[in-house]
């Protein structure tokens, strides 16, 4: 099972909808983290061994600087998946 993690410019709520699809994901405000940098999301996913869904296109920057391993998944194909969720 993927282990996601939704930032902060997604709705907290989208974190309880894909756990009752049987995703274990969590939003950044959920683990304090609400206002925390990009860079420490990305090491809290990496090390938590999450995926990292963002609507922030910039994320792929930090990772280059940093060197680090994460995936990421932006928001604009969670929300095609979101709509269809809803629709069953």
């Amino acid at each position: 099972m993927k282990r996601i993690l939704l930032d902060q410019g997604l709705a907290p709520h989208a974190a309880t909808i894909l756990c009752e699809h049987g995703f274990d994901a969590v939003h950044v405000s959920a683990i304090g983290m609400a206002q925390a940098e990009d860079a420490e999301i990305l090491e809290f996913a990496r090390s938590d061994s999450r995926v990292c869904v963002t609507l922030d296109h910039d994320f792929h920057a930090h990772l280059a600087s940093a060197g680090q391993e994460v995936l990421l998944w932006y928001c604009c194909v969670l929300r095609a998946w979101m709509r269809q969720v809803k629709r069953i």
